[in-house]
């Protein structure tokens, strides 16, 4: 009982660790090779687009090319024969903003009164996310 519970954990730690993609379009034969595009003028042959991609980063895997990789494997799965990426972003998951303020009834060293001092800072929590198109040769 103590394996299985183990593998259920070590199968959600890694699951939500992955990038995560989400696919809407056609899908096709599964394919062997995908051809990765970042410029639609670098495409050479006519192709149409069966559908979009987002891949958004993973808590481990949470570079670019950790996502790139599991968009082409959504193709190879989706049966597309190219991936064109146009979109690298971010996606603000969280923000936090602290301020503090401080008000002094004293004088400087001049003479002069001092009043308030004021500091803030913004933390933002943000994912790594991919945009593309799966396209299939025609």
């Amino acid at each position: 009982m103590n394996r299985i519970y183990v593998l259920v954990l070590l199968i959600l730690f890694q699951t939500s660790c992955s990038p995560h993609i989400q696919y809407v379009g056609r899908t096709y034969q599964p394919t062997e090779e995908v051809d990765t595009y970042f410029n639609p003028a670098d495409i050479k042959r006519e192709y149409e687009t069966m559908g979009r991609v987002e891949g958004i980063a993973g808590m481990l895997y949470n570079e670019y090319s950790d996502i790139q990789e599991a968009i082409i494997k959504v193709a190879k799965h989706k049966g597309a024969d190219g991936v064109l990426i146009y979109n690298m972003g971010k996606r603000t998951l969280s923000q936090n903003t602290n301020s503090s303020t401080r008000i002094g009834n004293g004088t400087d060293i001049f003479g002069k009164q001092t009043t308030v001092t004021t500091s803030s800072s913004t933390n933002a929590v943000t994912q790594n996310t991919l945009q593309a198109d799966f396209i299939k040769y025609k």
